[in-house]
């Protein structure tokens, strides 16, 4: 059927154009729709956009489709192997977004003779990396049974956000000179921002 307009109700055309011209269609490209505006020409042809990030669009012919970032809920995300007989910095992980820290537990992964545990800091920056958990970070009693201790975020002005790529760190200040092996696993807890 040609283009126009059939009984007055239903319109047929191949493209349109609203900015008053009798120039070409201007729908060119997967994606594309007209979306109003408070300045003429008030139907102008637009992209649907995520200024954040948030949300990602992928287009096809006639079709968009939207798909946001999910933050899947509480995770738990795993450190490296720490030998906690060493003095010195660790990175546990470097998130791809922000990330909000609630809590960390320490996990023994094996442990041989007596203990008294190992104190640590675990931050962002400075020279101590102590802007989150500050002298605190003790675990004397894992044994044998490798039972986990959690340590929550308290005592802090402000919730941690770790901005994405900036590595949260763990510095073992005092370390665990008596046993012979102590490794210890250090599980994040928290939420992605979006």
């Amino acid at each position: 059927m040609p283009s126009g307009f059939y009984n007055g109700q239903i319109m047929y055309a191949d493209n349109l154009s609203f900015d008053g011209t009798e120039t070409g269609g201007q729908i060119t490209a997967n994606g594309q729709i007209l979306i109003g505006s408070s300045v003429a020409p008030n139907i102008r042809v637009g992209s649907l956009t995520s200024a954040d990030g948030s949300i990602t669009f992928t287009t096809g012919n006639g079709t968009i489709n939207l798909s946001s970032i999910s933050t899947g809920g509480l995770v738990a995300i795993k450190s490296p192997l720490i030998n906690v007989k060493n003095l010195g910095i660790t990175t546990l992980f470097t998130p791809t977004r922000p990330f909000v820290v609630t809590g960390f537990t320490f996990y023994a992964d094996l442990i041989v003779g007596t203990t008294f545990g190992f104190i640590a800091n675990i931050g962002t920056n400075g020279a101590l990396y102590d802007n989150i958990i500050n002298q605190s970070a003790t675990s004397p009693t894992i044994t044998g049974n490798h039972a986990p201790t959690v340590l929550g975020v308290s005592g802090l002005s402000e919730i941690p956000v770790i901005p994405a790529g900036t590595p949260l760190v763990f510095d073992v200040t005092l370390n665990d000179t008596n046993s012979t092996t102590n490794n210890e696993y250090i599980y994040t807890i928290g939420y992605y921002f979006y």
